[in-house]
């Protein structure tokens, strides 16, 4: 059976301006790991499979194939009516069914790891994502007994149960939609956090794909100008690369072209989604013509697992996982996560136009990196948690935490420092709520006001130490005042002020007046 690679085009959609993308995945096929078993096209009937990841232990097919058959009258099954779970998404993808397949980038490798991976939401995206399947059903007919197996499963079944498992794990595809997939994922970027938290709910995830763009429009009072909207496609099956047409390609670049749009105007957005949906109606000509199914054009996904023992091969039946090696492949997402989380903390604190000093600079720079490390080391060694290796899951996650843990240089992330980073105070002063957020690591910090009005001013703290405990003992805040004057307050603890405690009285004079203001610690809102 053949497979169309897949297409994956996108375009960032700015007030001002944007960048296309698309490309197409260049794989290799390995022996034994899962990073190379594991492709946009590993779904085929046969494929050998762990039961309780729902991913492939090789690229060995351990059953006999020879008896397939696929069906003649595809039709559509998931729309754009509304939005994709998770679990869609995954089984649309073959990004695995015993756990979150949107987990595995990284670990997998592919475009339909890397558009699975890009429609997580985080603490500065929101995803809105949306799936077309037109498919028929293909299906392994089995005898029972060991003569269901290839030449493959019955030399490794010779060889020992655990050669066996190792090589062809416990369970088979047996079934698949054969046809041709879809995805589209419209994206929200802020910012800052506290942005993205002001529009947390503002728009429903269930609404359909050709709403999406109106509705963003109606819930323009809660994204900010400088917000990113932008719109991704991947297609599995058919012809892709029409795909890409509408997206636009210039000729003489290769690179592909953006239509600038924002919410108070629409049209290009809505133009793009409106091309999307109408060519979705081409995908039945794309995989069935006048002579039948066009099966060198077919993508097979949602896979349906069979255990080996239920059709009579002689090896025990599949087993659930421990409860320590599902502790542990979960131990390796939370790292991952809060690795990724980490940088894109980083990234957009360097880009928000702060005037960060030297030594935070200098932070960001080498923590960025030495987090990528952890990221890249993680997936390197984590691919056995995922196979018929999973039971070793809670020794690779020992291993790991030791590397970590004992690493001067490469991976030695400052836990510490970073925690600094990302708490902030703010204060109320003439009714307006004003930020103090970190730029650099000696107590000096930038006003951050949501109306940019008293933005990248620079504030002073200064710190006391008493029994090894250092506080903030005298904050330096500027001022415009009413007459659009540029003041400075000296602001002191008051008698009877917790110095430890996040919520703090602090008595502040410019040399005219006189008053006392609350400075409440944070996280940090960017």
């Amino acid at each position: 059976m053949g497979n169309r690679k897949a297409a994956f085009a996108g375009c960032i959609l700015t007030l001002l301006a944007g960048s296309g993308f698309a490309s197409n995945a260049n794989l290799q096929l390995k022996k034994s790991s899962l990073k190379n078993a594991v492709n946009d096209d590993w779904a085929i009937l046969g494929a050998p499979t762990l039961s309780a990841t729902g991913m492939p232990t090789s690229s060995t097919i351990c059953m006999d194939t020879s008896n397939v058959s696929i069906g003649t009258s595809p039709q559509a099954g998931l729309t754009f009516n509304s939005t994709a779970s998770n679990l869609q998404l995954s089984r649309s993808l073959n990004l695995g069914l015993g756990l979150d397949g949107l987990q595995l980038y990284g670990i997998t490798v592919g475009a339909n790891a890397s558009f699975a991976s890009s429609t997580k939401n985080t603490d500065y995206t929101y995803n809105y994502t949306y799936l077309y399947t037109y498919s028929t059903k293909a299906s392994l007919t089995t005898v029972y007994g060991n003569d269901n197996l290839s030449t493959s499963g019955k030399k490794a079944l010779a060889s020992s149960e655990a050669a066996f498992f190792q090589t062809c794990g416990d369970s088979f595809v047996s079934n698949l939609d054969a046809g041709a997939v879809i995805a589209v994922n419209v994206s929200i970027t802020f910012k800052t956090k506290e942005q993205a938290n002001e529009f947390n709910g503002s728009v429903s995830a269930g609404v359909s794909l050709v709403s999406i763009v109106p509705t963003l429009k109606m819930a323009g009072s809660k994204i900010t100008k400088d917000a990113v909207i932008a719109i991704s496609a991947l297609q599995n099956g058919g012809t892709p690369e029409n795909l890409n047409d509408i997206f636009g390609k210039d000729p003489n670049t290769g690179s592909y072209n953006v239509s600038a749009c924002s919410v108070d105007t629409p049209a290009a957005c809505q133009a793009l989604v409106d091309s999307i949906i109408a060519y979705s109606s081409t995908l039945g000509s794309q995989v069935k013509n006048d002579s039948g199914m066009i099966v060198n054009n077919l993508f097979y996904f949602n896979p349906v697992l069979t255990s080996y023992s239920s059709v009579g091969v002689t090896v025990p039946a599949p087993k659930p996982l421990s409860t320590a090696a599902v502790t542990a492949q979960n131990e390796v997402f939370d790292e991952l996560n809060l690795s990724k989380s980490r940088i894109e903390f980083l990234n957009h604190y360097k880009g928000d136009s702060l005037p960060i000093q030297p030594d935070l600079n200098s932070y960001i720079n080498s923590q960025t990196k030495t987090l990528n490390a952890r990221i890249d080391y993680i997936n390197s060694k984590a691919v056995n948690c995922f196979n018929a290796q999973a039971e070793t899951c809670p020794a690779i996650v020992t291993q790991m935490k030791s590397t970590f843990n004992n690493s001067k240089t490469t991976y030695n992330f400052d836990a510490v420092k970073y925690g600094q980073l990302n708490s902030a105070w703010y204060y109320i002063l003439g009714g307006n709520l004003t930020y103090l957020v970190p730029v650099s690591f000696v107590n000096v910090y930038s006003t951050y006001t949501t109306d940019k009005n008293t933005t990248n001013k620079t504030a002073q703290g200064y710190t006391a130490t008493e029994n090894g405990v250092s506080y903030i003992n005298q904050f330096v805040i500027p001022y415009k005042g009413l007459l659009g004057a540029n003041r400075t307050y000296k602001c002191l603890p008051t008698t009877g002020d917790n110095k430890l405690a996040d919520s703090r009285t602090f008595a502040c004079n410019d040399g005219l007046t006189n008053f006392n203001m609350q400075f409440t610690k944070v996280v940090n809102p960017l």
